[in-house]
């Protein structure tokens, strides 16, 4: 998902850009937002992967990308490729329906706290780099 969300972060600046050539420029800021905890235990609502819409997708870490309004400085919209919700949906919605859980639910269930990393989106373009060491098949060898 971490490189999905590179070209995707990657084309919103590019189309940023381009829209304030023409003055016609959008006052928002991209950011991308990885999602982990220290047991690497994410669960997640809404994702392509679960069987049913309301199964729970636990994954080890997360990347979406977040937009938000250079003046308030609010979230506005979330671009999740691996959700089943809309997407460039409003950020308000997504975090209400993806994390539903109360943190006493979290934890009675075995899950850490939900950690999120704000990345600068052009910073993140500029300096991504990506490694599947951690993606394993069941036999153990490097997943493809």
């Amino acid at each position: 998902c971490e490189e999905n969300v590179f070209w995707l972060a990657k084309k919103k600046l590019q189309d940023q850009k381009e829209e304030t050539e023409t003055h016609a420029g959008l006052n928002v800021k991209y950011t991308v937002v990885v999602v982990s905890n220290p047991k690497q235990a994410v669960p997640l609502c809404h994702q392509r992967a679960a069987k049913e819409d309301e199964d729970v997708v636990v994954w080890d870490y997360h990347v979406f990308l977040l937009e938000s309004n250079c003046k308030t400085n609010k979230a506005t919209k979330v671009w999740d490729m691996d959700s089943k919700l809309e997407f460039g949906i409003k950020a308000d919605e997504y975090f209400n329906r993806t994390f539903p859980f109360e943190e006493e639910r979290l934890l009675a269930a075995g899950f850490d706290p939900v950690y999120l990393k704000l990345i600068d989106s052009e910073f993140y373009v500029k300096n991504f780099s990506s490694s599947r060491e951690h993606m394993k098949v069941v036999s153990g060898n490097q997943a493809d």
